[in-house]
């Protein structure tokens, strides 16, 4: 009988169809088995079964599944104006090239390359995001952590059966 710890920590990561996916887990000991997780919005109608996955394989500790969802495909980049920015500093330009002077050539190009004129982020993550890929992933890192587990485990079972030893040797050989 092999003896597994329950403190362990596995990580799993992967492009797939434009999307990096990343869980991660964490476990610790406790009586029962406890489960938490942060996950995108967009998946959480998949915690249940994320957490009946990792209970088939984990009875007791408390597990933490962290998930992480992030678009590596340019093309699902969501590009927005400030207006409200963008016309301060229109007035500004405005106002400097009449106290200056100036000819005011102000074009939309020039405030767009003002910070935060023009922000972009990542899409929505997680969107459609099948299950498998998801299934897949979690199943990595509960590998990794139930290996991390079993290397704890067998130090302590080494532990255990090494200090039986040296009982019985400094005991004479009697129990």
């Amino acid at each position: 009988v092999m003896i597994l710890s329950m403190t362990g920590f596995g990580r799993a990561s992967e492009v797939r169809g434009g999307r990096e996916i990343t869980v991660e887990l964490r476990s610790v000991n406790a009586r029962y088995f406890e489960y938490s997780s942060r996950i995108p919005r967009s998946c959480s109608y998949m915690d249940g079964k994320l957490k009946k996955l990792l209970n088939s394989r984990i009875s007791r500790g408390k597990v933490e599944l962290s998930l992480t969802i992030q678009n590596v495909d340019l093309t699902d980049t969501v590009v927005s104006v400030d207006l409200e920015l963008a016309r301060s500093y229109q007035q500004a330009l405005c106002e400097l090239a009449g106290e200056l002077g100036v000819k005011n050539d102000l074009s939309a190009g020039l405030p767009g390359r003002v910070p935060d004129v023009l922000t972009h982020r990542p899409a929505e993550a997680g969107q459609g995001q099948p299950w498998g890929d998801l299934a897949a992933r979690t199943q990595m890192a509960l590998g990794r952590v139930v290996e991390v587990c079993a290397v704890a485990g067998g130090t302590v079972q080494e532990d255990i059966l090494h200090t039986r030893v040296c009982s019985r040797e400094c005991a004479g050989g009697h129990e």
